[in-house]
């Protein structure tokens, strides 16, 4: 199912140059504005520690990280385009894991801290957006043929749980600090 869902995706691309375009931008691009979009909604916040919302996030992506690249020691996953004998729109190392998306992984990162912070200081539009560019770099990334829709999946469920799972710990931290 996982082949012939990443087959259709694909298909996609190389229809249309400028829809072409428009995946490449999103599969290699779009995540580096997404952390542009954090830091700045992180540095416009009004009611927010600027520098606690930055080390989350931080904390997170290396948290995170270190999980998928663990889970991709013990089960490696060549990428689709090398499996299919395909041409990605996307320049990638062959030899590179494929699950789970670390591209997944780190723009649900960022979505996760935005949408928490949305629900303590208000503001989903920022939000909205962050979870916006975290679908779509996850959908371009398997368009593009760099991955399965299983890799992007599980990266943006790791990056979601595992952020979760960070702030968490955080929060316990900071309660066990202030009663010290």
């Amino acid at each position: 199912m996982d082949g012939e869902i990443s087959a259709r995706l694909m298909r996609l691309a190389g229809r249309h140059p400028a829809l072409d375009h428009f995946w490449v931008f999103c599969a290699r691009y779009l995540i580096v504005l997404l952390g542009i979009w954090f830091l700045w909604v992180a540095w416009s916040a009004p009611s927010v520690d600027r520098s606690s919302l930055i080390l989350t996030v931080a904390a997170a992506i290396i948290v995170n990280e270190t999980i998928s690249w663990g889970i991709a020691y013990v089960h490696f996953r060549p990428r689709p385009f090398v499996e299919n004998h395909l041409t990605p729109l996307v320049h990638i190392a062959p030899g590179m894991k494929s699950f789970p998306s670390d591209h997944a992984v780190i723009s649900f990162t960022i979505a996760t801290v935005l949408v928490v912070y949305a629900l303590v200081a208000g503001g989903w539009w920022f939000a909205f957006v962050a979870l916006v560019a975290a679908v779509c770099v996850s959908v371009a990334r398997v368009v593009c043929g760099v991955h399965y829709p299983s890799d992007v999946l599980v990266g943006a469920a790791l990056g979601i749980i595992g952020t979760l799972g960070v702030m968490y710990a955080i929060d316990l931290f900071l309660v066990s600090c202030a009663a010290c």
